[in-house]
């Protein structure tokens, strides 16, 4: 059925193409909607835990799936569901603010070994995310495999904007986000080169703070490594089916 809708949306006269992408996207999701996986009774997994479990398993989700209705309906906001406490279960790998100002706060992680690497790391996460998505938990904590290595570790911690940051822009994270982190690494750890990291739009700063050092002959990075994070917004993927300029001019508008 995909394949056919595929062709059906391929080479229409007149339909122009983003136009003839958009509708393959809704086609397919609609068909992922219906796909027998979707389905207990046609999902060979379900059917086996179904059997294993004696219908334990079905129970279970009736019962999740009426907590959801109910915190939906009532705006109410549940309990911290089990192993997901703050500085507990969640970014429990003690640190220092070394560092603030009114767009972030400069995280430092102290190495946990006797010998230290020469150069740290320093973390730059999205603006969306919480700083600690790098330090969920003892067993997936890339914080703490970089500290029981020797490394120091820096992460930068967003600030959560609100009306008084309405006219910042790109350029503004740039020099008082990633390029004030350097900074302020240079001046704890000077004449040490940097190993950055981004992540998503956090990525996306720091290609741009990267290409403007080369520019600028600023040679305080040793490397970049990018993680789910765009440099190039031409080839945007499927978020162009829906982001055009009209768009983008509403998004202003309402700004």
């Amino acid at each position: 059925m995909q394949n056919w809708w595929d062709y059906a949306t391929d080479t229409l006269r007149g339909l122009e193409q983003q136009h003839a992408d958009r509708t393959r996207y809704m086609a397919r999701q609609a068909l992922d909607l219906i796909s027998p996986s979707n389905f207990p009774v046609t999902n060979n997994e379900i059917l086996a835990a179904t059997a294993r479990e004696g219908g334990r398993n079905l129970i279970e989700v009736a019962v999740h799936l009426a907590q959801d209705f109910i915190q939906t309906a009532t705006e109410r906001r549940g309990p911290p569901p089990k192993g997901c406490r703050p500085s507990k279960e969640l970014a429990c790998k003690p640190g220092k603010v070394v560092f603030h100002n009114y767009l972030f706060e400069l995280i430092q992680y102290a190495p946990s070994t006797d010998q230290v690497q020469a150069e740290p790391i320093l973390i730059v996460p999205a603006w969306i995310m919480k700083y600690y998505i790098p330090d969920l938990s003892p067993q997936n904590s890339m914080v703490m495999y970089s500290v029981d290595r020797g490394f120091a570790v820096f992460m930068i911690s967003w600030t959560n904007p609100s009306a008084e940051q309405a006219g910042l822009w790109l350029e503004n994270y740039r020099k008082r986000g990633g390029m004030a982190a350097l900074n302020a690494i240079a001046a704890i750890q000077p004449d040490r080169l940097v190993h950055a990291l981004g992540y998503c739009l956090g990525g996306t700063i720091l290609a741009t703070a990267a290409a403007t050092m080369a520019r600028d002959g600023d040679e305080r990075l040793a490397s970049i490594t990018l993680m789910a994070a765009q440099v190039d917004f031409v080839e945007a993927g499927e978020r162009l089916l829906f982001l055009d300029e009209s768009q983008v001019a509403s998004i202003e508008d309402m700004m």
